[in-house]
């Protein structure tokens, strides 16, 4: 298996697959592939070769019968990272950023519950954790910034702007003090503080932040 990121900032994942291999990915996130390439769908022949996905609902496993490409293009742009993972360190990935992977890999459910729980649903602050041998790759909005924090440092970071972070790291939701921080500061009312020991990966430009500024020009009825 081999592996390659093109396209500069509107990044595209290239991964080249030998028969009998895998990758795992966000449901509905193929771009194109090879005819050799086939989705696992748990009833099919190609099926017997390999287990189930690690999560039928969230991940989608695409396995090789014929030497083939298979191509994931990055939703927005900005960069793809490959993160490698061990058993002794897994990884947090924040919804939406999560693209592929390959190898021994298994997620599940992180949530954070805390003050904030209100601004999140009723579910808290959903992430996912993965755990096992491999390699993760995770799309980043706009430039990628990784920060080595010292055990019991800390980052403190706007909601959307975190990516990923190692899951030795602890999370924790703080409310923002100050009512004019609110209505004049521009800034949400809380914040994201990361404590180490760990890694931790922000993106500059996250979607749903990009999209709330662009919706405060676009015209709206009854203006």
């Amino acid at each position: 298996m081999h592996y390659a990121v093109d396209g500069g900032t509107l990044p595209v994942l290239r991964i080249t697959m030998n028969p009998g291999e895998w990758v795992d990915c966000e449901t509905g996130s193929m771009s194109w592939m090879d005819d050799g390439i086939q989705l696992h769908t748990g009833t099919n022949a190609v099926s017997k070769m390999v287990g189930r996905p690690m999560d039928d609902k969230y991940v989608q496993r695409y396995v090789a019968t014929a030497p083939g490409e298979i191509v994931f293009a990055a939703k927005a742009p900005g960069t793809i990272k490959a993160i490698t993972i061990h058993q002794s360190q897994g990884l947090i990935v924040q919804r939406g950023s999560f693209l592929a992977c390959v190898g021994r890999i298994n997620n599940e459910i992180f949530i954070q519950k805390r003050l904030a729980t209100g601004f999140f649903g009723s579910e808290g602050f959903i992430m996912r954790r993965f755990l096992g041998e491999g390699i993760i790759f995770i799309e980043m909005d706009g430039s990628s910034f990784e920060y080595d924090i010292p055990n019991g440092g800390t980052k403190v970071v706007e909601p959307g702007f975190l990516a990923a972070m190692s899951d030795t790291c602890k999370m924790d939701i703080r409310n923002v003090d100050g009512v004019p921080n609110v209505l004049y500061g521009g800034e949400t009312l809380f914040d994201t503080v990361i404590t180490g020991p760990g890694k931790i990966m922000l993106q500059s430009m996250p979607v749903g932040v990009s999209a709330a500024k662009m919706y405060q020009f676009v015209p709206h009825g009854g203006a």
